[in-house]
């Protein structure tokens, strides 16, 4: 029995939730109680086969830098150990032996509490530096080193995002974890053959749209609405048609298909020509880009297309890319950089063929969720095990 304790809700609605839905899908019911924020949608759980007991704790939100969001934050805050307290009792009524957590936002705080009150140990994901989000937080962000080592040091297991996370938290609070890359399901239109080119040619973005990879689609959109060949740009987002009306990506041959099924979204990837990864360049997205690892990677993998790292050089996403060869690398960011790898991939089909092909075999290598699903549970049952053994002892 696990009992899952975060604010990064399971379901299909962000990356670092995506990728805690994919871990936990299919879980007997019997064996799985979660603890998530009230503001999650209960039939969006059992819609995608997590029929566990969930239980919704009240996290308020309010808008960024102003008294409401401050008093929504200091409230949270204070509700840290009154969540550890419930988190306990739910612990002990439903004999949960491990408790499981994200590293973001305060629940994972309360989990941790609960493991040191009940003797559960804790599992906790890390997708990115918790330090770094908790900046606005007032209440937490002059603490957040300290804290974040604490709740680190009282983990029985700690999985990293990827390689650059793992050399962080080591480094930075030498704190010892293991890689747990994002993972996604075999794409089942990646083997269609297509025996001609489609025209125009699409350029897929798959994922929510933050701050950081926005100047990136901005050049291209600039490139596909200066173009020499007839390209189509394809968002697979929560980006609605107004969004792209205030950004200035409104345009013929952009299209927006909304926010989609997981099935829906395999689909379009793999009808792409060209699936882009962006990550930004400037000097506040640099502490994201050098530890952080696009869950999306993991779909696009699979997916079997040519894949574009549009990204820094010291982003861990082209450094993985250029490590494996399963990826187009841009470093520069440049509109004509841009413009030459595109072109590169629809004019070499050889080129774009070995990408399509190392891409399936990094999926394969690293990012089959199937092969991730039995590793998890074997550290679950491990660390279950290793509990019952010291209380008998």
């Amino acid at each position: 029995m696990i009992m899952y304790v975060s604010d990064v809700a399971p379901i299909n609605i962000g990356g670092g939730n995506t990728l805690v839905e994919r871990i936990l899908q299919n879980y007997p019911a019997d064996r799985l109680t979660g603890v998530i924020p009230l503001c999650c949608r209960p039939d969006l759980l059992q819609g995608n086969g997590l029929a566990g007991r969930w239980f919704f704790m009240p996290v308020l939100r309010g808008k960024r830098w102003n008294w409401l969001n401050n008093l929504a934050l200091a409230a949270n805050t204070a509700f840290i150990p009154i969540a550890a307290l419930l988190v306990c009792f739910l612990v002990l009524a439903t004999r949960s032996r491990v408790i499981v957590g994200v590293a973001h936002g305060q629940l994972f705080l309360s989990a941790i509490l609960a493991g040191i009150i009940t003797g559960a140990p804790v599992v906790l994901l890390v997708h990115d530096d918790w330090t770094e989000t908790v900046k606005s937080n007032p209440f937490l962000s002059r603490f957040a080193p300290r804290l974040f080592h604490w709740a680190c040091s009282h983990a029985a297991h700690i999985y990293a995002v990827g390689p650059s996370m793992r050399t962080h938290l080591l480094n930075a609070y030498g704190i010892p974890s293991e890689v747990q890359l994002p993972s996604t399901v075999e794409n089942e239109f990646s083997r269609t053959k297509r025996t001609d080119r489609m025209v125009p040619v699409r350029i897929v973005f798959a994922g929510n749209i933050y701050h950081h990879v926005l100047q990136p689609i901005h050049l291209l959109v600039k490139l596909l609405k200066a173009a020499d060949l007839e390209l189509e740009l394809h968002f697979y987002s929560d980006c609605s048609r107004e969004k792209l009306r205030e950004l200035g990506w409104e345009a013929p041959n952009v299209v927006c298909h909304g926010w989609v099924s997981q099935e829906e979204t395999r689909r379009g990837l793999a009808s792409a020509d060209v699936l882009f990864l962006p990550c930004g360049f400037d000097s506040d997205s640099r502490p994201l880009a050098l530890t952080s690892f696009p869950s999306k990677f993991a779909d696009y993998a699979a997916a079997g297309r040519p894949i574009l790292v549009f990204a820094p050089g010291y982003s861990e996403i082209a450094s993985y890319a250029r490590e494996h060869g399963c990826a187009a690398v841009v470093t520069e960011e440049s509109e004509e950089a841009l413009r030459s790898a595109v072109h590169r991939i629809l004019e070499d089909e050889a080129y774009a063929e070995h990408l399509r092909a190392e891409a399936l075999r990094v999926f394969l290598l690293n990012h089959c969720i199937e092969t991730q699903r039995r590793e998890f549970a074997d550290r679950i049952r491990f660390l279950a095990r290793r509990r019952t053994r010291r209380h008998e002892s």
